[in-house]
C-alpha cells in the first residue's frame, strides 16, 4: 500500500498498523493520518481488525509476525472493553497455538526445531503483549 493513498479503508489502515514499521520515523505525516482517521471511528476499525484475526481466525504465521496489540493499544483507549473482549479472544487462539506447538515435539530436523521453538517464543513475547491488556 502506498503511504501516499489518502483513502485507506478500515482494512487497510488496521492491516498497515499491524505489519510492523508503524511510527512516525516511518510513515511521516502518514502515521498521524492513519491515528486520526483510526480514532474518528475507532468501532468500525476495530469490527475489521475482528474480522481479519478474530473471526476468520489469524494464521500462525500471522499471530507470530504481526504486531496485533499495537492496533488493540491505539483503539484501547476509546472502546476499553471493547478491546478487552478482542484480547481475550487473540489470547485464547495464542494459548490454543502455543499448546499445539508444544505437542508437535522434536522433529528429527534440526530447522524444523528451530522454526517451531522461534515461533513459539514469538507467540509468547506477543501473547504476553496481549495479556497487558487484559490487566484490570
Amino acid at each position: 500500500m502506498s503511504t501516499a493513498n489518502h483513502d485507506e479503508t478500515a482494512a487497510e489502515r488496521v492491516a498497515l498498523v499491524v505489519g510492523g514499521g508503524f511510527n512516525d520515523d516511518a510513515l511521516g505525516d502518514e502515521y498521524y493520518r492513519v491515528i486520526e482517521a483510526i480514532r474518528a471511528a475507532p468501532a468500525d476499525h476495530l469490527h475489521e481488525f475482528l474480522r481479519m484475526f478474530v473471526t476468520q481466525p489469524a494464521s500462525a504465521a500471522m499471530l507470530t509476525e504481526l504486531t496485533l496489540a499495537r492496533f488493540l493499544e491505539i483503539v484501547q483507549p476509546l472502546l476499553p472493553n471493547d478491546v478487552r473482549a478482542a484480547a481475550t479472544a487473540l489470547d485464547r487462539r495464542m494459548g490454543s497455538l502455543s499448546q499445539h506447538l508444544e505437542s508437535l515435539g522434536e522433529s528429527t530436523s534440526e530447522a524444523v526445531n528451530n522454526a517451531r521453538d522461534r515461533a513459539g517464543r514469538q507467540i509468547d513475547f506477543r501473547r504476553g503483549t496481549i495479556s497487558e491488556m487484559l490487566a484490570p
